[in-house]
């Protein structure tokens, strides 16, 4: 018997999800033959695999096509539905799932008899699996309207004078008569594809049959298409396929559209407010920021990019200082073979010249000062194509007993491997050294300057240290004391003009413009920080000084760039300034809040926790 269903379930890195949906649907009593149709956009977390899996057990019932690269939503559900050739179809998000085993049989049984209705819809529940994606209350209903009670056969005229929401079925709730759907008259896709204007648009074809019965589970994971995008990026997806579907249809229920607009409007503006730190990634203070972040030839802001990247690509956030940045383009080329695919970098505008060392050119530059880093990396703890992935360990807090023996200068390991296995990097990765470090002094800086260096006799001094313990201003003046009286004129090279060593000059300088004068001069001092990595290629011109055994120990610089000839000196300084970075307490992770997980499981869940992230909810800290 053929067969006279179709459902398409649509899947993209929905690893912890995809087995409880397919089972759901293999599930279905029904008297009717059905088609299972898996469309994979791509997956990287092990999706496919399991999809692999089923296919093996139950090859004449499900057929997969499984996209080797990410095209994005838009085209993975068109060409699903472009592959039905039965009389009627449905569509499954792999992380949602059925929970009525007879809803195929009641649905198309429904629709037999009812030749005039386009689709049949039922109730749902929805499941919050992410807090800070909640918009609803855990097990709350998705059809609400009281107009539902009262038939089952509905037209566009029993909504058009409905000014609330509740009525409109989630697509996996809706099984749809294939003839209506006239993909080769369609001009604006998402009038079909978007949950909302499809509902319009079948609405448009014939009537609506309701079944009023919860028969799935609609699950907001916070990584889903909808459920990952912040109320107010929603809303412009929303707004833009309204009037797309407005251009489809020549207007014809415009008035009624624009109205549930207005509802979409104060929905989302009202979510944006008081939804969870989700929904505040943006600023920490919670209200949205504007912060600018710009490519080579356009600007936009790091509030609409979040939800806008590539989904074909990588994307880092270089969130730590200038050493940081030159290890992350260092390892780029090792993270980008492990990830097979090109990793874009997203920097300050101050690390700029970081990129023309290594000429780089796939990066973006961002001020992010007042994004909320910390809810950015709970959104994508593992690096994901298309999303923006916080690479420094620092920001990522559930790993603070991984990171606190770095803080605290305490480790076992060096800066270099201890970096490389928190991003999985093999033991023998090497670190890539830049292309270029010809430094070209501008006419702006010359004038900065005038006429008071003499660069074969001027030597920098950069006393200023973030991370590391800083060495006391009195070790400072005993060196400036010390170089003057070898008849050299010293220069400090400070982000703030009231850390100038007396009895040094002082110019208001960029970081890049301290570089390329650095690059000119007899010499450079400089405490352990990123400066030093950013101007190792000076060799014995460069003399580093360390706080402690520890600090050498943890960034000595032979040992990070194999450069030899670099001048490094212990100062065991018994005035030392502390970090900015502030006391660090250990915590320990608690299942249920009571029972402790030893460190060995807690870095094994580290791990694999793109698989296993589920779990993090029964994780508490103390």
């Amino acid at each position: 018997m053929d067969a006279i269903c179709t459902v398409l379930l649509i899947s993209y890195n929905h690893y912890p999800y995809i087995s409880h949906a397919i089972e759901s649907v293999l599930e279905q009593e029904t008297e009717y033959d059905i088609d299972i149709h898996i469309f994979d956009d791509g997956s990287t977390d092990g999706t496919q695999e399991i999809i692999k899996e089923y296919i093996e057990r139950y090859p004449n019932r499900i057929s997969a096509y499984l996209s080797p690269e990410n095209r994005g939503a838009q085209a993975n559900i068109w060409s699903a539905f472009e592959s039905v050739i039965t009389k009627y179809c449905i569509i499954l998000e792999c992380d949602d799932y059925w929970c009525d085993k007879r809803k195929l049989q009641m649905q198309i049984s429904a629709l037999e008899r009812n030749a005039k209705c386009s689709f049949c819809g039922h109730d749902s529940l929805l499941a919050v699996l992410d807090e800070n994606a909640r918009e609803y209350e855990d097990g709350a209903h998705a059809c609400t309207a009281e107009i539902l009670h009262e038939k089952t056969i509905f037209s566009l005229n029993d909504f058009d004078p409905i000014d609330t929401g509740g009525y409109i079925p989630y697509p996996s709730a809706r099984l749809i008569r294939t003839e209506c759907l006239h993909l080769d008259k369609i001009k604006y896709k998402e009038s079909i594809l978007f949950d909302f204007t499809q509902f319009y648009y079948l609405l448009l074809q014939g009537d609506y049959y309701y079944i009023d019965r919860v028969m799935s589970v609609y699950q907001r994971a916070g990584t889903g298409i909808c459920s990952s995008k912040h109320p107010l990026d929603f809303l412009n997806t929303f707004l833009a396929n309204a009037i797309d579907f407005n251009k489809e249809t020549n207007g014809c229920i415009a008035d009624k559209i624009f109205r549930d607009c207005q509802l979409q409007i104060s929905f989302r503006l009202q979510l944006s407010k008081s939804s969870p730190r989700l929904f505040s990634v943006y600023s920490k203070s919670g209200e949205q920021e504007q912060n600018s972040i710009t490519d080579n030839d356009s600007n936009t802001t790091i509030y609409s990019i979040v939800n806008s990247l590539n989904d074909d690509e990588y994307y880092f956030l270089c969130n730590g200082g200038i050493g940081f940045t030159m290890t992350v383009c260092g390892l780029k080329s090792a993270l980008e073979a492990m990830y097979h695919s090109r990793i874009n970098l997203v920097i300050r505008k101050e690390h700029e010249f970081v990129m023309q060392m290594y000429q780089e050119k796939n990066y973006l530059i961002s001020d992010w000062t007042k994004a909320n880093l910390d809810a950015l990396s709970e959104m994508t703890p593992n690096p994901q194509k298309g999303r923006l992935y916080i690479c420094h360990p620092y920001a990522h807090r559930e790993q603070i007993n991984y990171y606190l023996p770095m803080l605290q200068m305490g480790s076992s390991r060096n800066f270099f491997d201890w970096i490389k296995d928190f991003f999985f990097l093999p033991e023998d990765t090497r670190f890539e050294l830049p292309k270029y470090t010809e430094f070209t002094l501008s006419e702006e800086t010359a004038e900065k300057l005038g006429d008071r260096i003499n660069f074969s006799n001027t030597i920098l001094l950069f006393p200023e240290s973030f991370n590391l313990p800083r060495i006391s201003m009195q070790y400072w003046k005993s060196e400036v004391t010390r170089l003057k009286q070898q008849g050299y004129f010293l220069v400090s090279c400070v982000k703030e003009p009231k850390n100038t060593i007396a009895g040094t000059a002082y110019f208001p300088l960029t970081l890049d413009e301290s570089i390329s004068l650095a690059a000119r001069c007899h010499s450079v001092y400089s405490v352990r920080s990123g400066i030093c990595d950013a101007l190792y290629f000076l060799g014995d011109k460069l003399h580093v000084v360390y706080s402690s055994h520890s600090a050498f120990f943890l960034y000595g610089m032979e040992a990070m760039y194999g450069k030899r000839g670099i001048h490094e000196e212990i100062v065991l300084d018994p005035v030392l300034e502390p970090t900015l970075l502030g006391p660090q307490r250990a915590e320990k992770a608690y299942l249920f809040g009571f029972i402790p997980v030893p460190d060995i499981i807690y870095r094994l869940y580290l791990r694999h926790k793109n698989f296993l992230w589920r779990f993090k909810r029964f994780i508490k800290w103390k």
